[in-house]
């Protein structure tokens, strides 16, 4: 991707996966959408919507009203 592109949600998303799935986040770690937001120098939209997916796939917990999440793995 160019630094010029933008990051889609489903790239934030298949890059989150990737470092959960390569414990990069490990079991238990807590990340902000802030924290995500600046690794992958994009808004909190996309983050959020990736994180959103995420959950819904059981890959992280996210934390309400806290703004953050926790990883976890669950293997498939």
């Amino acid at each position: 991707m160019s630094s010029t592109a933008k990051a889609t949600p489903a790239d934030i998303y298949r890059q989150l996966k990737d470092l959960i799935l390569s414990f990069v986040f490990y079991p238990g770690a807590r990340v902000t959408e802030n924290e995500l937001a600046d690794r992958f120098h994009v808004s909190r939209t996309p983050v959020r919507e990736a994180l959103q997916r995420l959950a819904a796939e059981g890959c992280v917990t996210i934390l309400p009203k806290q703004g953050m999440l926790r990883t976890r793995y669950r293997h498939r």
